[in-house]
């Protein structure tokens, strides 16, 4: 008997919404969503523990956002090689000049 078949497919469903869930929370965090705790008026009694408000974000719109903000990142900052080989080249062609 596979997993499937031992919790059933309700089972399965259950436990692949709990886990959809707890990646958009960990998107959500990294991404700078806020949390339900720092909105008491609408969300009385939240605490950390509740985790951030995503809204009608999907795991895979979450996802897509996440993959372009790190396309952004490492565009704006060079990783160490890229970093050292510019560095290289400078120094390189500034001693040409000279």
């Amino acid at each position: 008997m596979n997993e499937v078949e031992g919790i059933g497919v309700l089972g399965q469903l259950r436990k692949y919404k709990k886990e959809i869930e707890e990646i958009e929370q960990i998107l959500g965090k990294a991404l700078g969503y806020p949390y339900y705790k720092d909105d008491p008026k609408n969300f009385p009694n939240a605490t950390e523990a509740d985790g951030v408000c995503v809204g009608d974000n999907t795991a895979w719109g979450l996802a897509m956002e996440a993959s372009d903000l790190i396309a952004k990142l490492r565009k704006r900052h060079p990783t160490q090689e890229e970093a050292l080989a510019q560095y290289n080249w400078l120094k390189e062609n500034s001693k040409r000049k000279k």
